[in-house]
């Protein structure tokens, strides 16, 4: 994640009712996002990840951020704890000592 190109997302600078372009236009592409028509509306999930350090401990923010026809309707953050025994393999895959996870399902 720290090579990703997605910027920390700040929750005090996102309003609901923001428009999508405004919104890429401050953080740019990111990390992932879903669409999806539903009852004639527009469904869009932008999801950002950043690193955050606290007390000498690293999680990933990650902040997902629903439109409805363009337009901001709800911010969620959930964050992973990155143990210091982990080991990048690839994009897909760490190593906690001997075990080996998937993390894209």
């Amino acid at each position: 994640y720290r090579n990703s190109a997605s910027a920390s997302i700040s929750i005090g600078e996102l309003n609901i009712g923001m428009d999508k372009e405004s919104v890429l236009t401050k953080y740019g592409q990111p990390f992932s996002f879903d669409a999806q028509i539903s009852d004639n509306d527009t469904i869009v999930v932008l999801s950002y990840k950043s690193p955050k350090p606290v007390a000498n401990c690293e999680f990933i923010v990650s902040t997902k951020l629903l439109f409805v026809n363009n337009k901001l309707k709800s911010i969620s953050q959930s964050d992973f704890f990155v143990p210091e025994s982990v080991i990048y393999c690839d994009s897909t895959k760490v190593l906690f000592k001997d075990r080996i996870y998937n993390t894209k399902d």
